[in-house]
């Protein structure tokens, strides 16, 4: 694993084997577990916020335009979240799929 400074220069622990491709902002605080993909798309951008845990094999993508989620989250193994914004205090369960939603 490494730590890595990231939107305001705290660091946020992204494992071994994590994939972030695009405009990928993560705040302080967050760890990536390893084969987590994340991917904005050109012209689009992803943002993460604080003391998030995402697990193995997440999937979060963007198409157009911004993904924003908030702050003090788990994403469980294997949730693919595409096209959707989470807000704060959320646990979304393992395997769970958003597809253009919007979790508060």
């Amino acid at each position: 694993a490494e730590a890595y400074d990231f939107s305001d220069g705290s660091p946020a622990l992204v494992c071994t084997g994590a994939r972030i491709h695009g405009d990928v902002k993560i705040g302080a605080g967050c760890v990536l577990h390893p084969r987590v993909s994340i991917n904005a798309a050109a012209g689009s951008s992803i943002e993460i916020g604080e003391n998030n845990v995402i697990e193995e094999t997440v999937e979060i993508s963007c198409s157009s335009g911004k993904l924003q989620i908030g702050n003090n989250n788990l994403l469980e193994v294997g949730c693919h979240i595409s096209d959707s914004d989470i807000g704060s205090l959320c646990h979304i369960e393992t395997k769970a799929r958003l597809h253009k939603a919007s979790i508060a």
